[in-house]
């Protein structure tokens, strides 16, 4: 199942690959910009305050940190659906001779697909 459909799993590994790490980034960035703000209120920067903050940088490296490892979790079971997704469409593709019969339209049109192919579910009650 695999050889038969590298190239199909190589790009759609690829495009998927890199849109969880750009998800992973800009959840990081995100948290990184938050954590910014949120020192930068008086409450921190005020030098008589009991939560003075001489320098906002720890605090905005461990906030990033943390958000980069709450996203590789989240991602990685993002990333696993779209591999479970795919293998079940090539094994589709495979028991009904290249022609996916249970396959979304909109999954055949992003891999390429056409959607005439399908076979049509009996709703007469035969």
């Amino acid at each position: 199942l695999i050889v038969n459909n590298c190239l199909r799993l190589a790009a759609v590994n690829t495009v998927g690959d890199m849109l969880t790490w750009l998800g992973k980034v800009c959840v990081t960035l995100l948290a990184g910009i938050m954590c910014f703000f949120l020192t930068d209120m008086d409450l921190y920067t005020d030098v008589d305050s009991e939560t003075y903050l001489s320098s906002p940088l720890l605090p905005i490296i461990l906030s990033m940190c943390i958000a980069y490892f709450i996203a590789e979790v989240f991602f990685q079971v993002y990333e696993m659906a779209i591999d479970t997704i795919l293998l079940s469409f090539c094994e589709d593709c495979e028991q009904h001779d290249g022609n996916p019969q249970y396959a979304p339209e909109l999954l055949m049109k992003a891999i390429g697909k056409s959607a005439s192919n399908k076979i049509k579910p009996n709703t007469s009650g035969d």
